[in-house]
């Protein structure tokens, strides 16, 4: 993601343990752990671990890009990454 255009742009990634808000230009890279449903995000030199699947987390990324391309003009944008198991906690 273009670091000048994602200013605006948030992530919160929700697993069991809770929630984490990063701002999306602040993201560096992501990189698949070992064990299946676990994400290392690497974030202003930072590596922070998220248990949700590396493919959720990227299509997140993905959006995340998209949505500032097509609303360039809304100061602020929030993506929600979050994994099946982790939608139905929270709507309990």
């Amino acid at each position: 993601m273009t670091k000048e255009y994602a200013q605006g742009v948030f992530i919160r990634f929700i697993d069991f343990r809770g929630e984490l808000l990063l701002r999306a230009s602040a993201i560096d890279a992501v990189a698949q752990a070992e064990k299946k449903a676990v994400t290392h995000v690497y974030a202003n030199n930072a590596q922070l671990i998220v248990e949700l699947p590396y493919q959720t987390v990227r299509e997140a990324i993905n959006e995340a890009e998209k949505a500032r391309q097509a609303n360039s003009d809304e100061p602020y944008i929030e993506i929600i990454c979050m994994d099946s198991e982790a939608e139905i906690k929270k709507a309990d």
